[in-house]
């Protein structure tokens, strides 16, 4: 390898691994979670309160995410499902929302904790959302403050 390419190579090593990607990249996952976790004590939301993160559409996902559990639990069948009116399969619910791993939450759920897990489950998508952003701005334009704020902001809208 010539002395230009090792350079450069050192040149990229430094723009992806050094101090501050240490501090940056987990405080891009760290950031919206404790943000989120914190708006939720403060509003009251279950688990920490009496009101709900599920309303409008998020009955819809409740449902779903009890159809997971009972599917994680060998109760219900990806492929077959009386649930979809005269039956049908459900592969397009699992596409949909089930191939992430936070979904897994469910799998020790009752239809009384699902709301408590419906909410743990969105904060957790938020902060990852953060986290992705993150590392795709600092694979660009390396890691610095202003990209952990805006991959924070991204995570909150």
């Amino acid at each position: 390898m010539s002395e230009n390419a090792m350079k450069a190579r050192l040149e990229i090593n430094k723009r992806y691994v050094g101090a501050d990607s240490l501090l940056y990249t987990p405080l891009s996952f760290l950031l919206p979670f404790v943000i989120l976790t914190a708006s939720v004590i403060l509003l009251g939301i279950t688990p920490f309160g009496e009101h709900n993160l599920a309303f409008s559409d998020g009955s819809y996902y409740i449902n779903s995410y009890a159809f997971f559990s009972r599917m994680l639990h060998g109760q219900e069948n990806i492929l077959y499902s009386f649930k979809n009116g005269l039956g049908g399969n459900e592969w397009s619910l699992l596409s949909w929302g089930g191939i992430t791993p936070v979904l897994l939450l469910v799998y020790n759920a009752t239809l009384e904790t699902l709301p408590e897990i419906f909410t743990w489950i969105v904060i957790v998508n938020m902060a990852v959302c953060g986290l992705t952003m993150y590392v795709l701005i600092a694979g660009v334009k390396g890691h610095k403050l202003s990209n952990l704020l805006f991959s924070t902001s991204y995570a909150l809208m």
